[in-house]
């Protein structure tokens, strides 16, 4: 068919994508206080964790090769990267009397 384009390539393209996922706990203050922390959180995190779809291809968002008169046309784009990431949230108690200290800003 020398390239063209024909009902031959058509599949459902249809897709349910979660994007960003974030969890977050903080721990109780009367765990902390014994170790010399007055505030923790711990945070989870991941982007593209989950595409359900039937498509064959890599990504069913496909993309236009740079031409806006092409648009749905798979010409093979790599998978969204997912990601990961665990984070820290932490205030350390101090021993220091700021009520009758005088502080410059």
């Amino acid at each position: 068919m020398n390239g063209t384009t024909s009902t031959w390539h058509i599949e459902d393209g249809s897709y349910l994508r979660i994007k960003n996922i974030t969890l977050g706990y903080t721990l109780p203050k009367d765990w902390l206080s014994n170790v010399g922390i007055n505030h923790l959180r711990v945070y989870l995190s991941t982007q593209n964790p989950f595409t359900f779809t039937k498509y064959s291809g890599y990504n069913p968002e496909v993309n236009m090769k740079g031409n806006s008169l092409t648009p749905g046309i798979d010409y093979g784009t790599y998978p969204l990267a997912k990601s990961f990431c665990i984070w820290i949230e932490c205030n350390l108690l101090n021993n220091i009397d700021y009520e009758n200290k005088i502080l410059y800003s």
